[in-house]
């Protein structure tokens, strides 16, 4: 059975997201590199080339046009491009990258970080879930929707959890402090600063941000989540 990667610290996980990171990079560069390479093909094969140089001699002998360019270089149309996309959705075949999750939980619930581009800062930051069940939804649809972003290849999850707590740093907690300070002076209706008042003075009494699971909830996640991948 699969197992959710634990860490001490932020710290002890920075290595192996580095090394995904550069993994991703390397086969980033040759997804890019064979998009090109196809686009270059397509126009040429389609004849888009040639309407393009045609077209672009009409308008310099007409007076239309002042600048004249490449098509390597051009944009092609919309519809030229869904239809270059839809010939070329597999491009990325063979190639495999890894998207670093990061599962967390606070007191709205459960959530996700993750990243493909950047395993090592994660591009993307999930919505609060109130059960370990949603959070696990939300991590299968979240890389569902990376795949069908990268041509075919292989997104393989790394997910993984940190044990050290997310806390408020000086910094957060003076900016809660001004923002207290302020708050009369805002243009509010009372029942709405009270609320505010609240919340900033919940959060300087209890300074935790976030945790990572605990052992009950990591099993509870690799149950439902593993499971759920050996069936499909």
């Amino acid at each position: 059975m699969n197992r959710i990667a634990v860490f001490d610290t932020q710290e002890s996980v920075h290595p192996t997201l580095l090394f995904y990171l550069h993994s991703n990079i390397a086969a980033q560069d040759e997804l890019d590199n064979r998009y090109e390479a196809k686009l270059l093909e397509y126009k040429e094969q389609s004849g888009w080339n040639e309407r393009f140089l045609r077209a672009q001699a009409e308008g310099v002998a007409a007076g239309r046009i002042l600048s004249t360019f490449q098509p390597a270089v051009v944009h092609l149309p919309d519809d030229e491009q869904e239809r270059f996309l839809a010939q070329n959705r597999d491009i990325g075949q063979g190639l495999e990258l890894t998207c670093a999750i990061e599962l967390r939980a606070h007191d709205q619930g459960y959530f996700f970080s993750a990243g493909v581009s950047r395993p090592d800062c994660h591009e993307h930051i999930s919505e609060d879930h109130d059960t370990l069940e949603a959070l696990v939804c939300g991590v299968a649809a979240y890389l569902t929707s990376e795949c069908g972003s990268l041509f075919g290849a292989k997104v393989t999850p790394f997910i993984y959890t940190v044990k050290e707590d997310s806390r408020l740093d000086t910094e957060q907690k003076d900016g809660i402090q001004e923002s207290l300070r302020e708050l009369p002076s805002q243009e509010l209706p009372q029942e709405a600063k009270d609320a505010f008042r609240m919340a900033l003075e919940g959060m300087l009494g209890d300074d935790l941000i976030a945790r990572g699971l605990r052992d009950d909830e990591r099993e509870t996640f690799e149950r439902l989540y593993f499971s759920t991948q050996a069936d499909t």
